[in-house]
């Protein structure tokens, strides 16, 4: 009974699957002036960061007012995402200023709880005698 079993299964089973989803941001810019950069950077990094996470809200900042904003292009480089919910809900993750960045980050938020979403980045296998129902099942 179990020869066969092992032949045609192998000795092992995949017990757990680690999956990996990532999203990159970039926010260019150009300054004349290095105070203003500064001033700019420290912005973009308290914005960049989720309201969640006690980040700064952008939507309570006018970021039309700062010359810089003008000069702002932000590229979005993202893996691991559910295709199908992005295709058949034109969802998109394309930002131009905050207020469709964080749009971004909510939408990938949700795009990683997919279950089917994600990178494998490793895999679990563990002998079929470890497995307590394998062990039931053969009367072991």
């Amino acid at each position: 009974m179990f020869v066969e079993f092992f032949e045609t299964c192998g000795p092992y089973y995949v017990r757990s699957v680690r999956k990996v989803s990532k999203l990159d941001t970039t926010f260019n810019y150009s300054s004349e002036s290095k105070q203003a950069s500064r001033n700019f950077s420290r912005g973009i990094a308290a914005t960049a960061t989720l309201p969640v996470f006690g980040g700064y809200n952008s939507r309570s900042h006018n970021w039309a007012e700062n010359s810089l904003s003008n000069t702002l292009t932000i590229e979005i480089k993202a893996f691991g995402f559910s295709t199908k919910m992005v295709q058949n809900q034109h969802i998109g993750l394309v930002a131009t200023d905050f207020e469709q960045y964080h749009d971004v980050l909510d939408t990938a938020f949700q795009l990683m709880q997919v279950p089917d979403s994600g990178v494998i980045a490793s895999i679990e296998l563990a002998p079929w005698t470890h497995n307590w129902q394998f062990q039931l099942a053969g009367n072991m």
